[in-house]
């Protein structure tokens, strides 16, 4: 029978203060990082010269294969761009409309105004025949006699 070569926990585990150096962070933060872990019994923790923790076998190991948080962080980012793409379409497709609508609306505008110019310009040409026709008719209903020598 052979014997298993038992190798202490802290040569095998991190220390909590390895773990805030190597990830640059604080206490408070790795508490929240290593309680999900926990929370899935996928370290365990021990207190020897420091207190630290070890991946567990079982599920520790298996949540490294499987990419599991891998999976989680991409799932979060898909999450956040599809909620963020449902907001900013509708929102872009309604400055469009709103766009569009001004355009056209300008357009209609402008065609409506050139064509009251047109009016106002023809109503203009009667005015200025009727005032013609007017003149005329004095002349002729109101002949100035020829003097005779």
């Amino acid at each position: 029978m052979s014997m298993a070569h038992v190798i202490p926990a802290e040569l095998v585990g991190l220390s909590f203060k390895h773990i805030e150096k190597e990830l640059n962070i604080n206490s408070y933060q790795r508490e929240l990082m290593l309680s999900e872990l926990d929370k899935s019994e996928e370290i365990i923790f021990y207190h020897l010269e420091e207190r630290g923790c070890y991946i567990d076998q079982k599920n520790g190991f298996a949540a490294l294969s499987n990419r599991k948080y891998i999976n989680q962080h991409w799932s979060i980012i898909l999450d956040w761009i599809k909620n963020f793409v449902q907001i900013v379409i509708p929102v872009l497709a309604l400055i469009v409309a709103y766009i569009s609508f001004t355009s056209k609306m300008n357009s209609i505008k402008m065609q409506y105004d050139k064509e009251l110019q047109d009016v106002k310009n023809i109503i203009l040409e009667q005015k200025d025949r009727l005032e013609e026709l007017e003149k005329q008719n004095q002349i002729f209903s109101n002949p100035k006699k020829i003097d005779s020598l």
